[in-house]
């Protein structure tokens, strides 16, 4: 059985815990100090977020709408954290996470289709952030997660969508056409298998690219994925 990791800040940000969103990082995660270039990325990437001087957030005008929205995050994170936190994957977590994948995706086309495209205003930055994860694995309707990530491109470094989402996101979507992906964020393998990183285009740039969208390097980022699932 092959994994595939659904990763960047995703998983490999992931300290401890079986979270596979992590919170802002403001020190190296103990488990990823060996990891070549790592303490150095983590602090680099604490002085950019510090730099970032966005403005501060006014109260959300739909407070009901960005707490769904986070209610959905969670559910989303806690069925995760029931498929990584064992020896292998565990079938009927498995299943249960693609049970709450396809709720969350059939309540969030909803609010799109009805509302649309929340900014942060309404919902804050977290709440937009939840739409980017819960779009991230919304794997079973890749012409959905095409059609976001266009929106969201409009959002990026703005409304809690960073380069790093976007990335991501851009990840998925080229994997699910078929095409080889541009960051080097998704791989096969994991859970006692060897990590494979899937094709990826114009391989002798990718440390560019990443580097581009404040990606930590293709090697390091392999290394941290490898500690992860030493950690599970």
């Amino acid at each position: 059985m092959t994994f595939r990791i659904a990763s960047g800040l995703a998983i490999l940000l992931a300290a401890s815990g079986g979270s596979v969103i992590a919170a802002e990082p403001s020190a190296t995660p103990p488990e990823f100090v060996a990891c070549p270039g790592a303490s150095e990325w983590f602090a680099a990437e604490e002085t950019r977020r510090q730099a970032l001087q966005l403005p501060s957030e006014s109260e959300p005008t739909d407070p009901m709408l960005r707490d769904e929205l986070l209610r959905m995050e969670k559910a989303d994170q806690d069925a995760r954290a029931d498929v990584l936190g064992g020896d292998g994957i565990d079938p009927e977590a498995n299943a249960r996470m693609q049970q709450v994948d396809s709720r969350n995706l059939q309540r969030l086309k909803r609010i799109l289709a009805t509302q649309g495209f929340p900014r942060a205003s309404r919902v804050g930055r977290n709440g937009v952030a939840a739409i980017w994860l819960l779009v991230q694995h919304a794997d079973s309707d890749p012409g959905f997660q095409e059609e976001m990530l266009e929106k969201m491109l409009a959002l990026a470094e703005v409304d809690g969508i960073d380069l790093q989402k976007i990335a991501l996101l851009t990840d998925r979507v080229l994997v699910a056409r078929g095409k080889p992906q541009r960051y080097g964020s998704q791989f096969l393998g994991g859970m006692g298998q060897p990590l494979v990183m899937r094709p990826v285009e114009v391989p002798e740039q990718l440390d560019q690219r990443r580097a581009a969208m404040h990606l930590m390097s293709s090697a390091t980022y392999k290394c941290m994925l490898e500690e992860t699932q030493k950690a599970k």
